[in-house]
């Protein structure tokens, strides 16, 4: 049967330096793009200079760009990293240009949608320019004065959270103002002007939001479980820990004859020890990091798509108790390690090393450690995040 589908036009613009994300944006899009096409009818189109501007003339690059580019755009996405961009004619950089137009033409029309995000990245003191510093804090700043709220991620699972979410919002008010089937549904079944049953869409909808439920709580049962594999090793070491530093004590109170021969002996064991327990427990955290970052990334997609298909699913509650109730047990697996991690840290960090072996090790199972509670905390923050909108997603 014949189906209408409104097309949102979607111009992306930002500085050089965020090449990695500009194509996140784009596999973003393709990926809601396949959910909202069939069952809201809404879809998104990607414009950029990349794609839709050829070779020509103008008063500088920019105006060739402005020129190719159509300002009929439904959404404006803009991007910030450590970059500001270079200075045009109008302005101090291309993409703060790119977002003046759009911003006019919200003020005199009342579209296009505009988001705005900012990198918050780590990097090292000898990469940090400071005038370019100066002019993104100034600009973020400028944001907040003429009432635009900005977004702020950290790594690409967290922008592509957000990137989804609040394009699901927008597809949501679209999809409402076509009178699509958010809206027939809502008022009894009829026949929808694009062809759809919406009584058959709702029941398609929950039986995809319970698969997806299902796989994200496979994801997180599989980040609880290396989480605590870590833990138990690392709380495993605690009363070997407070044994060794029994022996020392042992050998200190020793007879002066033996001291000496007990003393090397007891190096060479501890040695050992040291240095399998650092060995293994970089091995653990190393091999097993890439999967649990995997998981993470997956278990984000489920989220976005559950908050998606709560926004399709009318009534419905897009979380289970059970589902609820998992999350904060992750949460609370990452809490624990990294504590328990940390209470180790302040134990052996700066011990002594019995031979370079041992300081090889010691030096693995640091880095490893600190990858792994830099990992979980950027992963927590994230989660509060994801359950405030989840919940926010169950009001709706």
């Amino acid at each position: 049967m014949p189906r209408s589908e409104t097309i949102l036009d979607v111009f992306l613009a930002s500085p050089s330096d965020l090449k990695v994300e500009r194509k996140l944006v784009e596999n973003v899009l393709a990926h809601v793009n396949l959910m909202w096409r069939t069952s809201i009818g809404i879809s998104f189109n990607l414009i950029k200079w990349e794609t839709h501007v050829t070779p020509g003339i103008g008063k500088d690059a920019q105006d060739v760009i402005n020129q190719q580019i159509s300002e009929n755009y439904d959404v404006f996405i803009g991007m910030m990293g450590r970059r500001f961009g270079s200075p045009t004619l109008r302005a101090p950089s291309g993409t703060v240009e790119e977002f003046t137009l759009a911003h006019t033409r919200f003020i005199e029309h009342g579209h296009p949608d505009i988001l705005f995000y900012f990198k918050d990245q780590k990097i090292s003191q000898s990469e940090i320019n400071i005038e370019e510093e100066r002019k993104i804090f100034e600009f973020r700043s400028s944001l907040s004065n003429v009432g635009i709220l900005y977004g702020q991620f950290k790594n690409k699972e967290s922008f592509r959270y957000q990137l989804t979410n609040h394009l699901s919002h927008i597809a949501k008010r679209y999809a409402h103002n076509n009178s699509t089937a958010i809206n027939t549904a809502a008022a009894g079944y009829r026949p929808s002007a694009r062809g759809t049953d919406p009584i058959a869409l709702s029941k398609a909808v929950m039986a995809s939001l319970k698969h997806t439920r299902d796989q994200s709580n496979e994801y997180i049962h599989d980040m609880i479980e290396f989480a605590g594999i870590i833990a138990e090793q690392t709380g495993a070491f605690t009363p070997t820990l407070q044994k060794m530093t029994l022996e020392v004590r042992s050998v200190i109170n020793a007879p002066e004859p033996q001291r000496a021969r007990l003393s090397r002996e007891q190096d060479i064991r501890h040695n050992k020890i040291f240095i399998d327990h650092f060995n293994s427990t970089s091995d653990i955290i190393r091999s097993g990091l890439p999967k649990y970052r995997e998981d993470f990334e997956k278990f984000v997609n489920c989220q976005t798509l559950i908050i998606s298909l709560g926004v399709m699913s009318f009534d419905a509650r897009p979380i289970s108790e059970n589902h609820r109730l998992l999350v904060n047990t992750l949460m609370d697996s990452m809490f624990s390690t990294n504590s328990k991690i940390l209470d180790l840290a302040s134990s052996i960090e700066d011990g002594r090393d019995f031979s370079p072996e041992m300081a090889v090790a010691r030096r693995k199972m640091i880095d490893s450690h600190r990858e792994f509670v830099e990992t979980s905390n950027e992963y927590l923050e994230l989660l509060q995040k994801i359950i405030k909108e989840v919940e926010n997603a169950s009001k709706e």
